[in-house]
């Protein structure tokens, strides 16, 4: 067995003088300026951008080092910057490279800052880096050779203070992620790795606004997947609040789409209120105005992903009115189809006949997400009211006879 770990120790020590003495050999032939000169030029012509670094280093322990580093829009400068960041460093793991692996024991980027923008014609100002070069020229046919899948595993991946910042020309819609703080471990494109993430978000479209501090605790795999908890302390939005959101989530798919995911969701939320909106404007145009509004102690429900469906199940909400609710949203129409429950208070007062209801109320709630439509579900509430009705004008009919009769006999 001695022989056998010499072996080895020798192997290793080989191949570590080697690296080191090839190390040493390219720093004398491409000093870091001579390097980072070079490496800026290569950058340049491949993505047709340009590219700004206050500095450069690089040692075969402790990586690569970028200080200051700016990629700007296409092409210059002039059309703004893409992506910054004060510092990125690269750390390589020696040992599975001398191996053949592609390992990358961490990365760091700190406070970096990437500037997303849709232009006028639909288009992104990362669109043409994605582009695919010309199909090459039809060849003769080849014996065909197994391809090797390009691997990466990256031990730590850490991302502080970062900022995300996007701007939507043909709508003027606005969004960010702000703090972005994320810890990843054992990065691996083909399982899953623990993640910790913290953001703040912000959007604006139109006349809507949204605000929520978000963190995430779990795992994450790639193309799309999540499994752990999701949680916000507080949600404001225009036409909504909520406070203590936690989403439990088990969540796969090809793609970070709607139309792709399967799996679940569990929500469960704390106190908050539902304001004035297309929503509740729908619901207080059959129960009321005084429904225009809401508030509520707590909310929970499940969600169902699956085929470009989101059915929801067991949904109750407690608060000034008491909601069962089920139903499903059809990703690609946009679509709403739900079914509330609702337990109207002894007091509330709707617009139908001014009745006051105190028994449950069936709605379906159909439409779509911007304009839905609202109408009940049972002529339980329509009986009800017509035999309410029925009662006051029989009884005043009742009476009308009375005193009818009565004067006729007093008239005798």
């Amino acid at each position: 067995m001695n022989w056998f770990i010499k072996l080895v120790a020798a192997f290793l020590a080989g191949w570590i003088v080697l690296f080191g003495c090839a190390f040493l050999y390219l720093r004398i032939k491409y000093p870091s300026k001579k390097l980072e000169a070079m490496a800026l030029t290569a950058l340049e012509a491949k993505l047709h951008r340009e590219v700004r670094v206050g500095g450069f280093s690089l040692n075969p322990f402790a990586g690569v080092r970028l200080s200051g580093f700016q990629l700007s829009n296409r092409p210059s400068f002039a059309d703004g910057v893409f992506i910054q960041c004060d510092s990125f460093t690269l750390r390589p793991s020696l040992l599975p490279l001398l191996l053949g692996r592609m390992a990358i024991s961490r990365i760091v980027l700190d406070s970096p800052v990437i500037r997303i923008v849709r232009n006028q014609d639909k288009t992104f100002n990362f669109s043409d880096l994605s582009e695919s070069s010309p199909a090459p020229a039809a060849k003769s046919p080849t014996p065909s050779v197994s391809a090797v899948p390009f691997l990466l595993t990256v031990d730590r991946l850490t991302i502080k203070n970062g900022r995300v910042l996007y701007l939507d020309r043909t709508d003027g819609s606005q969004a960010s992620l702000e703090e972005l703080n994320l810890t990843v471990r054992n990065f691996s494109m083909t399982q899953s790795f623990p993640v910790r993430l913290s953001v703040t978000v912000h959007v604006r479209s139109g006349v809507s606004t949204l605000s929520a501090p978000l963190e995430y605790t779990g795992t994450a795999s790639l193309p799309f997947g999540l499994q752990g908890i999701l949680s916000m302390s507080s949600v404001t939005h225009t036409f909504y609040e909520g406070h203590d959101l936690v989403v439990r989530c088990d969540l796969k798919g090809s793609k970070a789409d709607l139309a792709s995911i399967q799996g679940t969701a569990e929500f469960s939320m704390g106190h908050g209120g539902v304001h004035p909106g297309p929503f509740m404007n729908a619901i207080a145009s059959v129960l009321g105005p005084s429904l225009s509004q809401l508030t509520y102690d707590s909310v929970r429900a499940r969600a169902l992903f699956e085929k470009g469906i989101v059915r929801v199940e067991n949904g109750e909400l407690n608060g000034s009115l008491t909601i069962l609710f089920h139903g499903t949203y059809v990703v690609a129409a946009n679509g709403l189809d739900f079914l509330l429950n609702i337990k109207l208070p002894k007091k509330s007062s709707s617009s139908f006949i001014g009745w006051k209801y105190s028994m449950p109320v069936d709605v379906i709630i159909g439409g779509t997400l911007s304009h839905p439509t609202c109408h009940l579900k049972t002529s339980q509430m329509i009986g009800s009211a017509l035999n309410k009705v029925k009662q006051h004008i029989g009884g005043a009919v009742n009476n009308i006879l009375k005193n009818s009769i009565g004067q006729i006999l007093n008239s005798r």
